[in-house]
């Protein structure tokens, strides 16, 4: 890269002992590392260190300097997250419990910060004129009051303290070099008027003279193709740095962040590949809640002390940053499965130990005893009484090591700095005891709640050689080559965001920060000017012909640059920015079933077979179902257990038609009412959460309405008697055997037997008709049962709409039920469609038990819509590679 002349001279006064300021972190490393570079040029093997900081860890170092010097030596500096915590304590005294806190908060703050470093005052008339301003004096003057009583500081007043200190020659100062701000700083006007400006010195930036052009590609997702092109072309010269500026950066991150893996470390997009030193670094950096590792140890802390919602339960239980999680991983998932299925309320402590506690399904052990007592043993480490915020620091830590936190497998790099993150964290929330004396449980959770949300972590790169970055934090960087992305009209020049809590009239006076479009227009001019020279070779401005799906203009900053053909900068082909071609290989066959083998899942099976071969293949060869999550109160599936098990307890007792019309109304009713109180109370002992008592008797009125309409529909039959309720039997089929269950079977007078199976949604017959039969249940049970079955049919229990659905042997078996033989045009009788339905359901039995598995939707994607395992088929992704 070739250095300028400003560069050099910057270089030459650290050398001679000056101390350089700089508007960003990255600045200052990177001016360090061309420090070094600088003396190695010049053939030196040692040199004292330059004094290259940021301006905030310098503030604060000053002060510590002015203390040890015994300047405000009774005065506690406030950390941003120490002042952050005390406004919106403060925001919580004094408004409703409707408000966002946290945002009022950080906007009362940001206000009372300008209204000191602009040396306004917060109690003159201006703040009178609306309630925001009001407000805002309240909470000021509330804030100011408790850093007067606790003799608090915060960083925008370190400036005012050191210059007092060099007024009263308690703090020697050398010659001060400020680079990298695009104008001067008003936060140190009052330090630098006392310095006197023969001992400060604005350095400007590196003006370079590169070849400057601008694009216009069509949209927002072909520009970032383009951009990434660019890089990986200007990649292949050696040692290169290249910057993308991106001026909504936080917005664009995740688009970004996905975007770069792609095309310069797909190495990450490998199974199990999870460390990783890419070429690149993007800046913006993520809340600590979004890293897996670090979210991990604040769900374990959740799980130990309060009540935590399922998801985040399940997901803690899933995590590979647990205790022994490789070793338990199976069982673990068996316990999220099982409280996913039984708990949608919040789960409390004990919630959570008796859950692990339990007993799989197909396990002779709990899911996991150990992790239990684990959790028992971390809960006894909590103080019982209020305790200072460095005990309950310590005492987290000490519950995570006891929960195993962060797992038994080696850390990477990135997992490393994670976890040095969260040790970090607990240092200030142990750094609170200025603050308070004691805090009490739930106050020391939100209190490292609050720590967890404000915290941005980066991973830390090894020398990077491509920089994504925001416009203010690419301030006083210079690249080889730059691609500036998205300034089209919408976006730049930025829109003026005055703080609603000062007066406009006072914000655009003292010319605050955001105030106005003027000020805005101004300012982007300034960083205009400068990303253009930022790069000594080539600086590309890009402005998309559309974003969010709208036409939008190049920025009015940029239109005088020279329009350049994206085509002639780069190369868009698909081998550019594809990923690798991926092999696909068709397997439609698995070994055949085991003629010893009983499945599980009854005449499913079939029906599984008849919608798509490989549902039933991963439904009943694999064991696959689906999660079914709970609900608050009953869903569809607990409705029809209950109302099945209710029909079973009823006709136990009514047995025959005769017994039910002969019956008195109101001993019709209470039996009704007791056979729904059981079939409720056993379905509500099974559960691991109270159901709630109004939405119980609820269940109760809607059941026993439901059944004594059936039983008044059921009167109108011609006589007959029930000769099995619930019948279970096991049987052979086509080569399959089976376990299977009949609702009821009824024997009519004439001797003939009538096979029901209640239903309580949406059915037809003509479900059972066809090569593929939707739902072959019931005829399945009439080719098995022992003896001649002369009609099959639903019952069908919806509300306002009774009645029987089915096929029979002859007339007026079932009320509104066809014979065979007058459901089709064409002459079909009884033994005709039994036979139709002993061709078809062998057949689907046939190609389940010699293993064929295609992916053959009975009726395309209207069979794969409410389908529970298109995940595990990726049907969708085979249709769109056919396309």
């Amino acid at each position: 890269m070739i250095m300028t002349t400003a560069q050099r001279d910057l270089l030459t006064k650290l050398e001679q002992g000056a101390t350089c300021l700089t508007a960003t972190s990255r600045l200052a490393l990177m001016l360090g590392k061309e420090f070094d570079n600088w003396q190695r040029a010049q053939g030196k093997s040692v040199w004292e260190a330059p004094a290259i900081h940021p301006m905030g860890s310098w503030l604060t170092e000053r002060f510590s300097a002015c203390q040890h010097r015994g300047l405000a030596s009774d005065y506690q500096l406030l950390t941003s997250e120490q002042a952050s915590h005390v406004w919106q304590a403060l925001t919580r005294e004094h408004l409703s419990a409707l408000v966002h806190h946290a945002s009022v908060a950080k906007q009362c703050q940001s206000a009372y910060e300008l209204c000191l470093i602009y040396e306004v005052d917060w109690n003159s008339a201006p703040f009178s004129l609306s309630a925001e301003s009001t407000l805002f004096q309240t909470l000021a003057n509330a804030f100011q009051q408790r850093c007067q009583d606790n003799h608090w500081l915060i960083q925008v007043e370190l400036p005012r303290v050191l210059a007092r200190a060099i007024d009263e020659c308690r703090l020697p100062m050398q010659e001060l070099l400020l680079t990298g701000f695009d104008e001067l700083p008003p936060l140190l006007s009052p330090l630098l008027n006392t310095l006197g400006k023969a001992n400060w010195q604005l350095f400007p930036f590196a003006a370079h003279t590169p070849q400057v052009i601008r694009v216009a590609p069509l949209d927002e997702t072909q520009e970032i193709d383009a951009m990434i092109a660019f890089v990986k072309q200007a990649l292949q010269a050696p040692n290169t740095t290249i910057g993308c500026i991106v001026p909504n950066l936080t917005e664009k991150r995740a688009e970004l962040e996905s975007a770069f893996a792609k095309a310069l470390a797909p190495e990450t997009r490998a199974l199990g590949q999870y460390d990783f030193t890419p070429v690149y670094t993007i800046s913006a950096g993520t809340s600590l809640r979004s890293h897996s590792l670090a979210r991990q140890a604040l769900n374990l802390l959740h799980c130990v002390h309060k009540q935590t919602d399922v998801t985040t339960v399940i997901e803690t239980l899933t995590s590979p940053y647990l205790d022994k999680a490789s070793i338990k991983r199976q069982a673990r998932y068996e316990c999220a499965r099982f409280i996913e299925e039984n708990y949608c309320l919040p789960l409390s402590s004990d919630d959570f130990v008796n859950a692990l506690k339990q007993k799989g399904k197909y396990a002779k052990q709990s899911f996991d005893e150990e992790l239990a007592e684990q959790f028992n043993k971390a809960n006894t480490l909590t103080p019982i009484v209020e305790a200072a915020p460095s005990t309950f620091a310590y005492c987290f830590k000490t519950q995570l090591e006891t929960l195993g936190w962060p797992g038994q497998r080696a850390l990477n790099t990135n997992e490393f700095q994670l976890a040095s993150a969260i040790a970090g964290l607990f240092d200030k929330l142990a750094s609170f005891d200025s603050l308070y004396d004691s805090l009490n449980l739930s106050e020391a959770l939100r209190l490292l709640d609050e720590l967890y949300s404000s915290s941005i972590f980066q991973f830390k790169s090894h020398q990077p050689r491509v920089h994504v970055l925001g416009v203010l934090e690419a301030a006083g960087l210079d690249f080889d080559s730059c691609w500036v992305m998205g300034l089209h009209a919408g976006v730049w020049p930025t829109a003026a965001k005055p703080n609603a809590f000062i007066p406009l009239s006072l914000q655009r006076k003292h010319g605050m920060p955001h105030a106005t479009a003027e000020r805005e227009i101004t300012y982007c001019e300034t960083i205009t000017a400068r990303l253009c020279t930022s790069a000594s070779e080539q600086v590309i401005i890009s402005a998309p012909k559309m974003a969010d799906e709208l036409d939008v203009e190049p920025s009015p900053l940029i239109t005088e640059l020279p329009l350049t053909e994206l085509s002639a900068l780069v190369s868009l082909e698909a081998n550019v920015l594809s990923p690798v071609a991926l092999e696909c290989y068709e397997e439609t066959a698995v070994p055949a079933v085991d003629e010893k083998t009983t499945l599980s899942g009854g005449s499913a099976i079939l029906k599984h077979q008849a919608a798509c071969a490989f549902k039933a293949f991963i439904a009943a060869r694999l064991g696959t179902r689906a999660i079914m999550p709970r609900q608050f109160g009953f869903n569809a599936m607990e409705r029809g257990i209950i109302c099945h098990r209710a029909l079973e307890l009823l006709w136990q007792q009514l047995e025959s038609h005769h017994r039910l019309v002969s019956m008195p109304q109101n001993q019709l009713m209470e039996k009704i009412s007791q056979a729904v109180n059981q079939a409720l109370n056993e379905l509500c002992r099974k559960s691991f959460q109270k159901i709630i008592k109004a939405n119980r008797q609820a269940e109760q009125e809607r059941l026993e309405n439901l059944l004594l309409n059936w039983c008044e529909f059921e009167k109108t039959r011609e006589p007959f008697t029930v000769e099995a309720i619930e019948q279970r039997y096991q049987t052979e089929f086509a080569g399959l055997t089976l376990r299977l269950a009949i609702d009821r079977i009824d024997r009519l007078a004439s001797g003939e037997r009538v096979l029901l199976d209640y239903k309580t949604g949406k059915v037809t017959s003509r479900d059972w008709l066809g090569e593929r039969p939707s739902d072959p249940q019931l005829p399945l049970y009439c080719l098995t049962t022992i003896g001649d079955v002369s009609g099959i049919a639903y019952a069908s229990l919806k509300p306002n709409d009774l009645k029987f659905q089915g096929i029979t042997k002859g007339e007026e078996v079932l009320p509104g039920v066809k014979s065979a033989d007058k459901q089709r045009k064409e002459a079909h009788g009884w033994d005709t469609q039994l036979d139709e339905w002993q061709d078809s359901l062998s057949a689907l039995a046939d190609e389940f038990i010699q293993g064929f598995i295609a992916l053959n939707p009975k009726s395309g994607a209207a069979t794969c819509l409410h389908c529970d395992f298109a995940s595990i088929c990726r049907i969708h992704e085979v249709d769109e590679a056919s396309v």
